[in-house]
């Protein structure tokens, strides 16, 4: 496994995947860009996230971080090919959901979700809801037009 330059963007969610540390960027920026041009450190990938996503479950926070991440990199390219980079993305997503029940959730099973905006006064957060639902407490973090534009809930 190679080691990726630290990039901000993926440091709430990717936890296991090795970067240089900050203090050594900083400190040793000659010798990091030596070891770039090298191909010894290379930039974060679509690949090393669906690498990582593969391995674990994503806390809700670190499902929100990736979640941002995502929107932010889906504004950018190709539509078609980042159509099929969305579904490899939300195949590989599995939330961890810690309101009870407990339970995880794959994205990808996902076909709706909740608009905090005119939701809150008619669905009861604690009722019963339906498995294909993303959980509030994620998508009450986005702006219900922005989700129904990147994600196909």
């Amino acid at each position: 496994m190679q080691i990726r330059n630290l990039n901000p963007e993926f440091s709430g969610f990717l936890k296991r995947l090795p970067v240089i540390p900050e203090n050594i960027l900083d400190g040793a920026k000659v010798m990091v860009a030596v070891l770039c041009s090298r191909g010894m450190v290379r930039e974060i990938t679509l690949e090393d996230v669906l690498n990582e996503l593969r391995l674990r479950p994503l806390s809700e926070t670190e499902t929100i971080s990736c979640l941002n991440w995502w929107i932010s990199v889906a504004k950018q390219g190709n539509p078609l090919r980042r159509l099929r980079e969305r579904s490899l993305l939300l195949d590989a997503l599995v939330v961890s959901i810690t309101r009870p029940p407990k339970k995880t959730m794959k994205l990808s099973d996902a076909r709706t979700f909740s608009n905090s905006r005119t939701d809150d006064a008619i669905i009861p957060a604690d009722g019963p809801l339906p498995c294909d639902l993303l959980p509030m407490n994620i998508t009450s973090q986005f702006d219900p037009d922005v989700l129904a534009s990147f994600f196909p809930w």
